[in-house]
């Protein structure tokens, strides 16, 4: 087969032929052959948020060495596909040859790694060999001796970086790395090269205000007076994060904008919202490079059949961001079975690791892929939904369990198999808390019901004591649905209650009151005087936030009979907690007093701190009401050793601004400020950073009057 160059002319004209026809182009060179060692493509445009990756390279392309002492020959940036690898490794290379490293020229090549016909390393080396200046008709006639040739032409030369896009593959590689370790390589690629002794720079999107910067310049470098970023800083901010953040898929929404200039940038925010095909909408051109599903799909079809249904289920998950035990269940693996294929995803970029290891999350628009493979399949469908019913019956069991554990004080821990004491309970809390809440929106799935109404019922104390209310309103929400798909009144009755507790202190009391009555009808039918006496207190709590302390009362005296007649003592203090409340706001403090008194007691005999807490803070502030500022100091400091013991840091906060008020209200500044300050500290241990700086405001403006008044 005879090979033309581009630019070889050869004319047939003039004749007719019958059969084959062999041209032979006629070369006249002159002079020296042109080289091209200068070969970079274009700097990409509006190149933002890379700072640090920059660094990271030329740190590595530079003339020093490695920390072993040796120079680091081969860089490589990793990535998802469309994270911007190629636009990382171009910038960096002008930006080295601009420091004057390579006098030698840069030679690039995209490999095309990931099309459906990849570019092989015997190709690569013609084009490489023309960019140095090699005729083709000194083109040695062997690929042995073609990479023979390009090692020596660059062994004559000064420094040059070769740039290989694209790598997927090492055959592609290793024979075109130079023999001179003056010379340095940077490839990019999906994968992480783990084959290669490389210096890695693992690429992730960008960060929230560098898509926002991004957008802008595109817009601004394509017409100066586009002022919609300006105009709508909310609905870019919304629109890159319906994007994920990938440079790929700004890119696109971007000239979308472009194409329709007086089009709101918040239009297409609500395009995307309401997209039923959420990456269709984010591609340009099926099949091109930014089609977003033809890059991921090329991404998966290169995973082995286990990396793919453990990735398809993974997307199957209610979160982006899952433990490696989450994915074992999903996949009914064993842990270390999960863990391999799970390395096999992050070497290919479809995942990524915390620093830890132990959690692994999925980009958005990944996940969204994910979730689509397979739709309308039935086995594929089926196995889903196998998936999803295991992973809620495993977060039921462990919710259960946890809820236990950690309303358990330190000194009286109940034996579990599943969490070795509260903190480990809160702490999986902690780090499951969004899948948890995620998956109790699977009511309609297939053996999920049952499971909904577990999990809804077992998180909704953590998630108030948390202070995740909204949370806390959509689990209980979702339990009572499900509940009702179950046929299951007695857990409807539940739900109901605890959604009205979440609802009160959402402040939506109306809402709270009316779902404790549907509560009350539900135990009165079912002839559950228990259930009945619970949802009367949850009345009994809105009646007495919406200040109608009469109704609030009555409601409260009469669960605590019934709870009495029971037997349940933390019925009973329960309501003698809220009748205190009620009689203090009545103006009645002596009767709050006694209340709270007869609560505390109940609650210090059953070992339950968190409660014994609440009520010693509620006895302190009735004490205060009296007078009796001694007596309610010693009450709110038992209370926050109490609240400390069950890490309610929000309450321990509200309890020292309480004291704040106490002592500030008898002129002692400096304590006040004390107590602003302890408050400060508790809620920056609740994650409460605004009520945090508030509080130290407090402190500092009463410490200044302290100070004047001493001075």
């Amino acid at each position: 087969m005879q090979r033309v160059l581009s630019g070889d002319h050869v004319g047939f004209s003039g004749g007719t032929y019958y059969g084959p026809v062999t041209g032979m182009a006629e070369h006249h060179h002159h002079g020296p052959a042109p080289t091209a060692t200068a070969a970079l493509p274009v700097r990409p445009a509006a190149f933002t948020g890379r700072d640090a990756a920059v660094e990271q390279l030329l740190a590595a392309l530079g003339p020093g060495t490695g920390p072993d002492g040796e120079p680091v020959l081969i860089s490589a940036v990793a990535g998802l596909g469309g994270i911007g690898k190629t636009a990382l490794a171009v910038h960096t290379a002008h930006a080295a040859r601009e420091r004057g490293w390579f006098p030698g020229g840069a030679l690039f090549v995209d490999l095309r790694g990931y099309d459906s016909t990849r570019t092989t390393a015997d190709q690569a080396v013609l084009s490489l060999l023309r960019a140095l200046g090699v005729r083709d008709a000194d083109v040695p006639a062997t690929p042995a001796d073609q990479y023979a040739l390009y090692r020596s032409q660059l062994a004559g030369r000064e420094p040059v970086l070769v740039v290989l896009d694209n790598v997927s593959d090492p055959a592609q590689v290793e024979p075109l790395l130079p023999g001179e370790g003056r010379h340095r390589v940077l490839l990019t690629s999906r994968d992480t090269l783990d084959w290669l002794p490389t210096r890695l720079v693992r690429l992730d999107e960008l960060a929230p205000d560098a898509a926002v910067a991004l957008v802008e310049r595109l817009l601004r470098n394509t017409d100066p007076d586009d002022d919609r970023a300006a105009r709508e800083p909310d609905a870019l901010r919304e629109l890159c994060a319906l994007c994920g953040h990938l440079p790929l898929a700004l890119l696109v929404t971007t000239a979308q904008l472009r194409r329709r200039r007086r089009r709101p940038v918040s239009a297409l925010v609500e395009e995307l919202r309401e997209a039923q095909d959420l990456l269709g909408t984010l591609s340009h051109g099926t099949g091109s490079a930014r089609d977003l599903r033809s890059v991921f799909d090329v991404s998966c079809a290169r995973l082995g059949p286990d990396q793919r249904r453990l990735f398809r289920l993974l997307g199957q998950a209610p979160v982006n961001d899952v433990s490696t035990r989450t994915a074992a269940v999903l996949t009914d693996l064993t842990e270390s079975a999960v863990l391999r294929l799970l390395a096999d995803l992050d070497s290919a970029s479809l995942v990524t690791p915390s620093a830890d290891g132990t959690r692994w999350r999925m980009h958005d628009l990944v996940r969204a892929h994910a979730l689509g493979i397979g739709r309308g399949d039935l086995p594929t469908e089926r196995d889903n939904d196998v998936a999803r019913a295991r992973l809620l019956a495993h977060y039921a069991r462990h919710a259960r369990a946890a809820d236990v554990q950690w309303r358990a004080s330190r000194s009286a821990l109940p034996d579990g198999d599943l969490f070795d004491g509260r903190e480990a309970a809160l702490a999986w809390l902690d780090a499951e808390r969004a899948g948890l809440v995620g998956a109790t929106a699977w009511t309609d799935r297939p053996g999920c019901a049952e499971h909904v109404v577990a999990v809804g019922l077992s998180l909704s104390g953590y998630l108030q004591q948390r202070r995740y209310l909204g949370d806390a309103a959509a689990v209980t929400r979702a339990a009572r649905e499900a509940a009702v798909r179950c046929g299951d009144r007695m857990h409807e009755g539940s739900a109901l209650t605890h959604h009205a507790n979440a609802l009160m202190k959402l402040d939506r009391r109306a809402e709270a009151i009316v779902a404790s009555q549907q509560a009350v009808a539900i135990y009165t039918e079912l002839r559950v005087p228990h259930g009945v006496a619970t949802a009367s207190c949850a009345v009994g709590n809105a009646l007495y936030d919406l200040r109608r302390f009469g109704e609030a009362l009555t409601a409260f005296t009469g669960a605590r009979r019934v709870f009495a007649e029971l037997g349940d003592q933390d019925g009973v203090a329960n309501t003698w907690n809220g009748e205190g409340l009620v009689l203090a706001a009545l103006g009645r403090h002596r009767e709050a007093k006694k209340a709270f008194l007869q609560a505390r007691s109940i609650y210090a005999d059953q070992g339950n701190p968190l409660w014994e807490g609440i009520t010693w803070h509620n006895l302190a502030t009735a004490l205060g009401d009296l007078g009796q500022v001694g007596a309610a100091l010693t009450a709110f400091r038992r209370a926050v050793a109490l609240l400390v013991e069950v890490d309610d840091w929000y309450r321990v906060a509200e309890t020292h601004l309480n004291v704040a008020t106490l002592v500030a209200a008898v002129g002692r500044d400096g304590d006040a400020a004390a107590a602003w300050t302890a408050a400060a500290v508790a809620y920056d241990r609740a994650g409460a950073p605004d009520a945090a700086a508030d509080c130290r405001r407090r402190a500092a403006d009463r410490t200044g009057r302290h100070d004047d008044a001493r001075g």
